[in-house]
């Protein structure tokens, strides 16, 4: 990000890196239920222990690739994920671990910018040109302010997102299952995803792929490995209360929203008008969160990339206006295709990136003790 922060001090706190990890697995899958539905809800109430399992090692992952990053005083999520060394078999797993996820990054930007045009554009009757171009604004501004313009934003808006989502689906919970249904008869599997053990394995891949994108630059700032612990650890306790609690408000009107694109927003605006809109405002911030974590961390990365010196590549608001037109550009194509496609081959991809993450952290962090 903004060059000086390398000889600033920024002050990186437990509920900064929560809230950026929250936001960085919180995007347009997951806020709509799609992603949820199709990861989790449709193997049925064994879908939550599959919520369990991911957020457990979510939390894990991230506090290794938190710590390593403050061990090798490195913001770079590839290096981190990389085996030390210049071989060439340690830069081609930093290319691969690159490629893979600043390819993945890049394409959810116009999926997201999309997705939080079309809910504007739906729930609130903007233009869906005049919403796309809102939105992108919305996204930009707290990337261009850096670490900490974007670590604040999250701080600010996410708690609401996790109360708001949690609160509007308990009460979904709490009413009367809607008609009893036959559900495996209802049920819809992807080829990709066989088990409910291998979907949350899957779901924990790609998200956390992502997710230490976005937190491994953080980890480089934090002086405080309890505030790196402590987030982690209420990170991921609040996305898996999220999920459990979304997932068991699927699977109890399962009938109803099993082919639903916006399964959630189904549900609230069943529930109650006014519970639509505040969760239809919920999804625009989930949606903004997420954009703002894979701009912030494809532009921590390009950091490293400069073309000369003083160039107007190299500085931070001409990369974020690129990125900016790039979502824009891109907004006319769905992200369905993302969720059902895309998602679960980034998480098989993902494997092999999290292998090395761990092999590079008792390498690092475990063998120097």
């Amino acid at each position: 990000m903004k060059t000086k922060e390398k000889n600033e001090f920024v002050r990186i706190t437990t509920l900064g890196i929560a809230t950026a990890l929250i936001g960085s697995m919180v995007g347009p899958g997951f806020s709509s239920g799609n992603e949820l539905m199709q990861f989790f809800g449709n193997f049925g109430y064994i879908g939550v222990a599959g919520v369990l399992v991911c957020e457990t090692l979510v939390a894990v992952t991230v506090i290794m690739a938190m710590r390593l990053a403050q061990k090798m005083d490195t913001p770079y999520f590839d290096k981190v994920v990389s085996p030390m060394g210049d071989g060439f078999f340690s830069k081609l797993l930093r290319l691969f671990s690159m490629i893979v996820t600043l390819g993945f990054m890049i394409a959810c930007i116009p999926a997201m910018t999309a997705v939080g045009a079309t809910v504007l554009e739906q729930q609130f009757g903007m233009n869906f040109q005049v919403a796309a171009i809102v939105y992108t604004c919305f996204v930009a501004v707290p990337v261009l302010f850096g670490t900490e313009g974007f670590t604040k934003s999250m701080s600010a808006f996410i708690p609401f997102v996790v109360i708001a989502g949690v609160v509007i689906c308990l009460c979904v919970c709490m009413q009367p299952q809607a008609k009893a249904i036959d559900f495996q008869s209802l049920q819809v599997t992807n080829g990709l995803m066989k088990n409910w053990f291998l979907a949350a394995l899957l779901y924990f891949s790609y998200n956390t792929t992502v997710g230490i994108a976005v937190v491994v630059p953080l980890g480089q700032k934090a002086k405080d490995n309890r505030k790196i612990i402590r987030g982690g650890i209420l990170g991921a306790g609040a996305l898996a209360a999220m999920i459990c609690v979304c997932v068991i408000a699927i699977i109890r009107n399962y009938g109803n929203v099993y082919q639903a694109e916006l399964p959630t927003l189904v549900m609230a605006r069943k529930l109650h008008p006014a519970a639509g809109t505040v969760y239809a405002i919920m999804m625009v911030i989930c949606i903004w969160a997420a954009a703002c974590g894979c701009m912030y961390a494809v532009l921590s990365r390009a950091e490293e990339w400069k073309v000369q010196k003083k160039s107007i590549v190299n500085t931070n608001w001409f990369r974020v206006l690129v990125m900016s037109l790039v979502g824009l550009a891109g907004s006319h194509f769905g992200f369905s295709v993302i969720v059902s496609v895309l998602y679960p081959v980034i998480g098989y991809l993902g494997f092999v990136i999290l292998l090395i993450l761990f092999y590079n952290y008792m390498n690092v962090c475990l063998k120097k003790r």
